[in-house]
């Protein structure tokens, strides 16, 4: 996400704007969800709730790559 972040302040300084994604605002939204799975897991001390929002975690994980590579896709095509 810092690199995003990054990428998008260069690309703004240069006159490109990135705009973030419905993908990038879901994204936010399943790591948010599953902090919120996993703390409860944790306050409560049911090791499944805990899992399931790793689980998630994971996912959100996976989708921070999946929108990052398309932002730096983006900001590659308009650098022509």
């Amino acid at each position: 996400d810092s690199l995003v972040t990054r990428l998008r302040a260069q690309a703004s300084s240069k006159g490109i704007s990135l705009s973030p994604t419905f993908a990038a605002k879901s994204k936010t939204a399943v790591i948010m969800g599953g902090m919120g799975v996993l703390l409860a897991g944790l306050a409560t001390g049911m090791s499944e709730l805990g899992f399931a929002g790793f689980a998630i975690l994971v996912l959100g994980a996976l989708m921070s790559i999946w929108t990052g590579l398309s932002y730096f896709k983006a900001a590659k095509g308009t650098e022509n």
